[in-house]
Parts: structure tokens; sequence; C-alpha cells
């Protein structure tokens, strides 16, 4: 079990205490629009999804299962919630 500490977009968490050394988790099965992409910037409906999952999971505690791949190329946890 692990806190939602803050939500960084509709997919992505952080979270407390770390896992494996990590803190920033990648929602598996979850895909949103950006708030704040290099190439994109921010996507219709971005800051929508990032309020429905703040409001869902900022501050509650969770259970996190993890896939084969545990880690993404940007160095995020890979986890169901």
């Amino acid at each position: 079990m692990v806190t939602v500490s803050r939500v960084v977009d509709g997919d992505t968490v952080e979270v407390t205490p770390a896992v494996d050394g990590l803190t920033e988790v990648r929602l598996i099965g979850v895909d949103t629009p950006e708030i704040s992409h290099l190439t994109y910037g921010e996507q219709p409906y971005g800051q929508q999804a990032k309020e429905f999952t703040t409001s869902r999971l900022e501050g509650g505690r969770v259970a996190l299962e993890f896939d084969v791949e545990r880690v993404d190329p940007h160095g995020r946890l890979l986890a169901y919630v």
C-alpha cells in the first residue's frame, strides 16, 4: 500500500513511500490527454483528466499491482492502481 501524494496529470501520480526507489507511477490501462507535453503542449481535456484523477486518488491509500514490465522508458513505475 502506498499513498498518492500528488497527481502529475491524468495518468501519472507520485506516491509515498517510494517503490524500488521510484515515486512516479504511470497508470497501466489509462491514457489521458497531455497537460504539458514538449511537442503537443496542452491537449483538449487534459486539465479535466488531471482534475478527475486528483478527485479520485490524491491523498488516498492505494495498492499497486505490477505487470511484467515494471518501469517505462521515462523511469516511471508502471502499475495498476
